[in-house]
Order: C-alpha cells, then structure tokens, then sequence
C-alpha cells in the first residue's frame, strides 16, 4: 500500500502536513509547513480526511497567488 503524503502518526492522532510552496512563504509568515489535527485516530478515515484537506490547501494557495501578486514579489527578494 503506497503512503500517504503529508499524514502524520503522533500520540495515536493524525495531522496533516503540506509544505507551503515558496513563493507563498512571506504570506505564511515564513512559515515552511501548513500543519493540523485531522481530528482522528483511524487511518481509512484520515485518509479520507487529507485529501480533502490537500484540495483545501491547493485552493487556498491558488486564491492567495491571485488576490496578492504584490506581496509575493516582495516575498522573493
């Protein structure tokens, strides 16, 4: 069975982790990874429950490259 990208395993609950695209960073403050609770402790479900996020993320990445153009600029010097 292939991993799962971006699922953690701590103290018996599941988080996700996606890495915050570079560009994006300054937005994030600085911050290199988007991380939370899936609010569970059973893998099917935190399965379910990451692609969902992942898609949230990726939206969200696209709206902020959209709304911010200037900001991502200054982000790159």
């Amino acid at each position: 069975m292939p991993r799962q990208t971006g699922l953690l395993l701590r103290k018996g609950r599941y988080y996700f982790n996606f890495r915050i695209p570079t560009d994006l960073r300054s937005l994030y403050g600085k911050k290199e990874f988007l991380r939370g609770s899936l609010n569970t402790s059973d893998l099917r479900e935190a399965k379910e429950k990451i692609y969902a996020r992942g898609l949230e993320a990726k939206i969200e990445f696209k709206k902020r490259r959209k709304c911010c153009p200037r900001q991502l600029q200054k982000g790159r010097s």
